[in-house]
């Protein structure tokens, strides 16, 4: 079975095939409507800590012990909240997606990068690199479509609601989708600020906003916002991050 995205809904999500929003909160959509978590005899947190668990994994083989100790079961040798998960992506029809190898405690399980679904992270890779081409190009139209096809997509931190055992983190995936969506909106702002058409600047003060968001201390989003503010007249806020700036500098 393979689904292919099409057009993009105003908020980004596409309105065809699998979309799943890991940044901000974990949300999964078929053909542009939001599937509610099934009922199958396992609580929704330890599936949505077993799911997440296999996002931040796309393509590794987890174990289910793994994913027993994620799921938090208290029975070592019952894999009952895997068979629960196993069941909710079949009701939505994602169960394609996912390839076992092995059978009962010994059963480990892969999420599959393949045509059936697409994230929102995948999104803002695909909009990297077409900015890449776009500036190779010199195609500033190109290289703004890019950035806000990307930008739309940055919403928050990575599976914020993850919340497994410490010897199962998601830290480094967190770190690097939030690096990402920074250099996403850093660039939207620093490309409207930029820019000679002063209609842009709102767009680019509300992206360097959005990148503060993911990191205040970051000096250089500071800067582009000081900047912004000063092309929007906003004195005030440009003082505030002006003082902020110094104050970062100071400190490191």
């Amino acid at each position: 079975m393979n689904v292919h995205v099409a057009t993009l809904a105003p908020h980004g999500a596409p309105t065809t095939g699998f979309y799943i929003e890991t940044l901000h909160e974990l949300r999964v959509m078929r053909d542009g409507d939001h599937l509610a978590w099934p009922k199958v005899g396992v609580g929704i947190p330890t599936l949505r800590r077993m799911f997440s668990y296999l996002l931040a994994h796309p393509d590794e083989l987890i174990s289910m012990r793994v994913l027993l100790e994620i799921a938090g079961s208290r029975a070592e040798r019952s894999g009952f909240p895997v068979s629960g998960l196993l069941s909710m992506l079949r009701k939505w029809g994602l169960h394609p997606a996912i390839e076992r190898k092995g059978h009962g405690m010994a059963c480990r399980l892969r999420l599959r990068r393949n045509a059936l679904w697409r994230s929102d992270t995948d999104a803002i890779d695909l909009a990297l690199a077409q900015l890449n081409v776009a500036r190779s190009a010199g195609d500033a139209a190109a290289e703004l479509a890019a950035l806000r096809s990307g930008a739309i997509h940055c919403k928050g931190h990575f599976l914020p609601d993850y919340d497994g055992p410490p010897d199962y983190p998601i830290d480094a995936q967190r770190d690097h989708w939030a690096d990402k969506q920074k250099v996403m909106l850093r660039s939207l702002a620093r490309y409207c600020a930029h820019s000679t058409d002063s209609a842009l600047y709102p767009e680019g003060y509300a992206a360097i906003q959005r990148a503060l968001y993911l990191d205040h201390e970051s000096v250089q989003s500071n800067e582009l916002a000081q900047l912004l503010a000063e092309l929007l007249d906003d004195r005030r806020a440009a003082k505030r991050y002006q003082q902020r700036v110094l104050s970062l500098r100071q400190r490191n």
